[in-house]
């Protein structure tokens, strides 16, 4: 990974950290990183299996933080543009506690916290409706969804459609689906033995956020009592997906997740040089990132509107340009990726207030926009609540 734009500038060293180098957040400076360029294989070296001398065995998995993040493979036509791989770099998985715009404990405007609260439920409704949904991507899974995210799609249908007369069975398939999402897959028969990759730990910590936002904000007490007793498990999920992640990264593990799933799937990190590979990675890097930020803003949300106050949850980078989660294919993303480069391709949660001062609404995406209320309420930003 290349030193930032900054730190290169100055000629400093640069610890080449993200979302900000060590030295760029000390001193209060807006840390970017260059761009680099993807550059894909032809058939012809594709079917041939031969790559330049200088590319190692393991070219395009993107695993050793210290290596520039491209993708070396011989090209016989034009390079695709340059692409900022900021998502696979290891660092990017690191969930950053101590900034200056976060506090140890936050509060933020209960009009805010409703908002995302209700956005929430609309995306998990547009995603059962077979709708484009900020939370689950449509191209994540394919037609493969996973057994456990069917279950999220009964419960969320039998609840959303369910009467005064009738919602106790609702939330009775909620109470029983959480059981068995929950008995399913334990921490510590999970990632540590083996037996569940990390496509398969999304999927099951999608499926409780879902079951979390009904029982908590139903206003059914022994629902709300039965969540907040799974909240630690939601939260604990959420972040050894972000371990799991980065510890793919780091270790360069290439999996074939397409032998693994017979289905078309998005499922890995890794890319091979093509637009449609990386295409799949950013989805796969992209809604893991969005699934730890929803669970842990969810759960804070509660706090707040229980008792007035939460933990922090920390921050991580994401990507909000408008325009990219939304793209049907991977040539519409990459020409969305160089229409935006002059935008921020990347934000930060700590850093989304800033979207008021240097970008409008129409820059970034819904979730972005969600994120933005989230934080600084209805008042402060009305014109940033309504859709393009």
């Amino acid at each position: 990974m290349h030193a930032c734009v900054a730190c290169s500038k100055s000629k400093r060293r640069c610890s080449k950290q993200l979302p900000a180098c060590r030295r760029c957040h000390g001193k209060g400076l807006r840390c970017e990183y260059p761009l680099v360029r993807i550059v894909a294989a032809s058939d012809t070296s594709a079917s041939s299996g031969n790559l330049p001398t200088d590319t190692p065995s393991s070219a395009g998995s993107l695993s050793q933080e210290h290596s520039p993040l491209s993708i070396h493979a011989q090209s016989r036509g034009t390079p695709d543009p340059p692409v900022n791989l900021w998502f696979l770099a290891p660092s990017s998985w690191d969930i950053l506690r101590e900034h200056s715009t976060l506090s140890v404990v936050i509060a933020y405007p209960d009009s805010g916290l409703r908002y995302f609260i209700d956005r929430l439920r609309a995306w998990v409704s547009q995603w059962t409706l077979g709708q484009h949904s900020n939370f689950i991507h449509s191209h994540l899974y394919g037609s493969d969804m996973p057994e456990c995210l069917q279950h999220a799609y009964a419960a969320f249908q039998a609840y959303q459609y369910s009467t005064s007369s009738n919602k106790h069975i609702a939330l009775q398939i909620v109470r029983s689906y959480t059981k068995l999402v929950i008995q399913d897959q334990t921490l510590c028969e999970g990632f540590n033995g083996g037996a569940y990759d990390i496509r398969s730990h999304l999927s099951r910590t999608q499926a409780l956020l879902i079951f979390q936002l009904i029982r908590l904000f139903d206003g059914d007490i022994r629902s709300r009592a039965e969540a907040e007793s799974t909240t630690a498990t939601l939260i604990q999920w959420a972040n050894s997906l972000m371990e799991k992640a980065k510890a793919d990264l780091e270790s360069g593990t290439r999996r074939r997740m397409d032998q693994l799933h017979p289905f078309p799937t998005t499922s890995d990190l890794h890319c091979d040089g093509t637009t449609a590979s990386l295409w799949r990675a950013w989805i796969f890097s992209e809604s893991i990132r969005r699934t730890w930020i929803i669970a842990g803003l969810m759960e804070a949300a509660f706090s707040i509107l229980k008792q007035g106050h939460s933990p922090c949850p920390g921050s991580i980078c994401f990507t909000g340009t408008k325009g990219l989660w939304d793209a049907a294919s991977p040539q519409a993303w990459m020409a969305r990726v160089q229409d935006a480069k002059q935008m921020r391709f990347r934000l930060s949660c700590a850093d989304v207030v800033n979207l008021l001062d240097d970008s409008k609404p129409s820059d970034v995406d819904e979730f972005s926009r969600a994120l933005l209320v989230y934080g600084q309420g209805l008042e402060k930003c009305p014109e940033w609540c309504s859709t393009d």
